[in-house]
């Protein structure tokens, strides 16, 4: 039994039963939470149409619920690059949730000419069931690689964690952190809300002067502004934001933005002051945060995005995720299939290899 959601009153009445769903699955993440998705919605979601699917039992009870939408007639999860990865939210069998949600797509086809899932963590039990209903009813399939995220388990101390990192990267932090304690600096971490104006404002005042800012449309620094007010007022009453500054000389020069949903964190946003660069702002921050994380009980850091190289200098350890790409049985579908997935993919994937390969000879030529 199913039950679609399509009207924004009513997903806001799935506040509770859709976080106890999520509380008794298998990937239970703040990307996954209602609040999260509340935010979202609010920000990103005004040319979108909600297609929310609950999977229900023979008593009403819901044993899954696939968070989509629909925008020009295409089906994929309510997602984008602000979330680190999507998922169903299935707290039974997956395989019969799956079923029914892939069933009522398929009745419904005429809404939709491709069906993306992007960013599934290759690691999630729903993972492999998934492909395994779509190969069986013979669509077109494409599956492309996804994100691979960085993310540092908490397992030891500090101290015995810093001396596991290579021996350069020791000594670049430490000189790094001494260069910045010839000047007065200090490292603020802030969970309390009732300030919440005056350090957001903070916050996208030295958003404004990073280098990242030149690379942004104006439009899309709005809403990731935006986004981040609508969501601080979704997790106000659950005290998941921590945010920390960097002070220099008194002045904030570089902070992040992380959200701790249970034993985990969250590595949501992070920038600094081009005009600071040369004191290395944002690795003075992470060495502060990491030491304050590894004293507090937590499980998991999840770095969150790409493998970056400046994260990949703090762990071994990144979750491969994958986007699937579904088409319609048809010439249409078989066309899109084979211009998206066969040439265009495939193109792209060339030019990321070449890519690379100059990225290996200029590290080459410099170490000669």
């Amino acid at each position: 039994m199913i039950e679609v959601i399509t009207e924004y009153n009513d997903f806001l009445g799935l506040s509770e039963s859709w976080n106890s769903v999520l509380e008794k699955s298998r990937n239970d993440s703040v990307f996954l939470t209602f609040e999260w998705m509340q935010a979202w919605w609010k920000v990103f979601g005004k040319d979108k149409q909600l297609l929310v699917i609950l999977v229900k039992d023979d008593s009403g009870t819901i044993t899954g619920i696939a968070p989509l939408m629909l925008h020009k007639r295409k089906v994929s999860f309510i997602y984008n690059h602000h979330s680190s990865y999507a998922d169903f939210i299935i707290c039974a069998d997956a395989k019969p949730v799956l079923e029914a949600v892939i069933g009522y797509l398929k009745e419904n086809k005429r809404q939709w000419d491709i069906i993306e899932l992007e960013n599934i963590p290759k690691e999630s039990s729903n993972y492999p069931v998934l492909i395994g209903l779509l190969k069986r009813e013979k669509f077109f399939l494409a599956v492309k690689d996804g994100l691979r995220s960085p993310f540092i388990r908490i397992e030891h101390g500090w101290e015995k964690y810093f001396c596991s990192r290579p021996k350069k990267f020791r000594k670049n932090s430490r000189n790094i952190i001494n260069r910045i304690s010839k000047f007065s600096h200090s490292v603020e971490k802030f969970t309390d809300l009732r300030d919440d104006a005056g350090i957001l404002n903070t916050v996208f005042k030295i958003s404004g002067k990073s280098w990242k800012t030149l690379r942004r449309k104006p439009q899309d620094l709005q809403e990731e502004n935006e986004f981040i007010l609508e969501l601080n007022r979704a997790i106000a009453e659950k005290k998941w934001r921590q945010i920390w500054v960097l002070n220099l000389e008194g002045k904030p020069i570089a902070y992040e933005y992380h959200l701790r949903y249970k034993d985990t964190i969250y590595a949501l946003k992070a920038d600094f002051d081009e005009e600071y660069g040369d004191f290395s702002p944002g690795a003075v921050l992470d060495h502060s945060i990491m030491k304050d994380y590894f004293s507090d009980g937590l499980r998991e850091y999840d770095l969150c995005g790409h493998d970056d190289a400046y994260k990949m200098k703090w762990t071994e350890l990144a979750r491969d995720h994958a986007v699937l790409c579904t088409y319609q049985k048809n010439f249409y579908g078989l066309a899109f299939y084979l211009l998206d997935y066969r040439v265009m993919y495939t193109l792209k994937n060339i030019f990321k290899k070449y890519a690379l390969l100059r990225r290996i000879k200029r590290y080459y030529l410099r170490m000669r």
